[in-house]
């Protein structure tokens, strides 16, 4: 049987060639071991790629606002040690995946090894580019998430845009700024800096207000 020398046709030969009668080595459940083994694979880089971003969010306390989010989800307040403590948890629940999954690569490797000397090192290049893929699309996400936490939200460019006042109480350009935020937005107490105080409380008092 001729091969493609394209990498991303291998695991069609590789499903043809196991659908073969006449091949000795092959088997539908060893078929099913290779695929899982290329499941498994990618999803282990990404979950490596996941530990190590919760791991550097511990470090410099900073987090996704997927993890605020969970944090708000957890009924406790949005502060930096309640955060820490979540991001501790996901990592450790991350770890024990890790461990299993390359337990679970250990024994489907077996039926890569017996896969024919002509496809077994295409068949990893093949791997290694869908999980180099996973790995770069994961760590973008990762990035842009982190990009947008709560603490690094900033006043829109054009508030008036956004704040139309239909009282007879005049606002300060501070106020319009605070309310172009919109009612839901909040800071945490813990990441406001004490210079930011009077601040973080016109936007508790605007908040209540509103």
């Amino acid at each position: 049987m001729t091969f493609s020398q394209h990498p991303r046709n291998i695991f069609e030969e590789i499903r043809q060639l196991f659908s073969q009668d006449d091949h000795p080595t092959v088997s539908s459940s060893q078929y099913r071991d290779i695929k899982a083994y290329l499941n498994t694979s990618c999803s282990l880089a990404e979950d490596e790629v996941y530990h190590e971003a919760l791991s550097q969010s511990v470090l410099n306390q900073r987090f996704s606002k997927a993890l605020w989010s969970s944090v708000k989800k957890a009924k406790v307040k949005c502060t930096i040690p309640n955060a820490v403590r979540l991001a501790q948890e996901l990592a450790d629940q991350t770890e024990a995946r890790i461990l299993g999954k390359r337990n679970d690569l250990e024994r489907l490797r077996c039926s890569v090894d017996n896969l024919p000397d002509e496809v077994r090192p295409r068949f990893l290049q093949y791997i290694d580019q869908i999980r180099n893929s996973r790995i770069d699309k994961k760590r973008i996400a990762i990035q842009k998430d982190i990009a947008t936490r709560p603490e690094d939200i900033s006043f829109p460019t054009n508030p008036g845009r956004f704040v139309h006042n239909l009282s007879s109480l005049p606002l300060s350009s501070t106020a319009i700024e605070v309310l172009s935020l919109g009612p839901k937005f909040c800071i945490p107490a813990s990441i406001c800096p004490p210079t930011d105080k009077p601040t973080h409380g016109l936007i508790e008092r605007a908040t209540r207000k509103i």
